[in-house]
């Protein structure tokens, strides 16, 4: 692995997606948009329930790549690239789906919103028609709030690493400011086509 690896771990509905479309606008970067969740869900080792009662979603995404398939992905060489971007629910990798010394190398950030707002975005989901939405119901113990935390606490108590962590709040009200700061802590240029896309 000699590209820079950068790890954005979240939970569902905190307004990641928005900000990986601001990474998207760099140039030399190769990304990844939760490569777990497949597996989280539906592969031979899955961690959830979510789909116990419906497991035909998973025939609608083909064939399941596993867990080590996608570590080998994230942390291949990219000669075109100098960095490699994850955003990935911190519930899809804990605690232990991405090797210690690949953590250990790595950026971690952390992406987190005010809970009531993130959790009524999650049960939005599950209102929509089912063709245009897999949520169908919400998994209380699966929101992932408790795992964030956990690999907080494992970046920064058991890997002693440094960790930057964005609020969405802040994001919004403040999106110029939050990406500078996000970029010098990761090593990456701030660009401004990060705030208009």
């Amino acid at each position: 692995m000699k590209n820079k690896l950068i790890f954005l771990w979240s939970t569902r509905r905190t307004l990641s997606m928005a900000f990986h479309r601001s990474i998207y606008q760099l140039s030399g970067i190769k990304h990844f948009c939760e490569p777990f969740a497949l597996p989280h869900y539906f592969g031979p080792h899955k961690r959830s329930v979510q789909f116990s009662k419906n497991p035909e979603v998973g025939e609608r995404f083909g064939r399941i790549p596993t867990h080590e398939e996608r570590v080998k992905e994230i942390t291949a060489e990219f000669k075109d690239f100098h960095t490699t971007f994850v955003k990935e629910h911190a519930m899809y990798a804990w605690p232990d789906i991405i090797p210690r010394e690949i953590m250990e190398h790595s950026f971690h950030t952390f992406i987190i919103r005010n809970p009531e707002k993130a959790i009524k975005s999650v049960y939005r989901q599950t209102l929509y028609d089912f063709e245009e939405s897999v949520w169908s119901h919400i998994v209380p113990e699966e929101l992932g709030f408790k795992e964030q935390l956990l690999m907080y606490d494992h970046v920064t108590k058991v890997l002693n690493k440094d960790a930057f962590i964005v609020d969405a709040d802040d994001l919004i009200e403040s999106p110029k400011e939050v990406l500078e700061s996000y970029c010098k802590f990761v090593g990456l240029p701030f660009e401004q086509s990060m705030l208009d896309w």
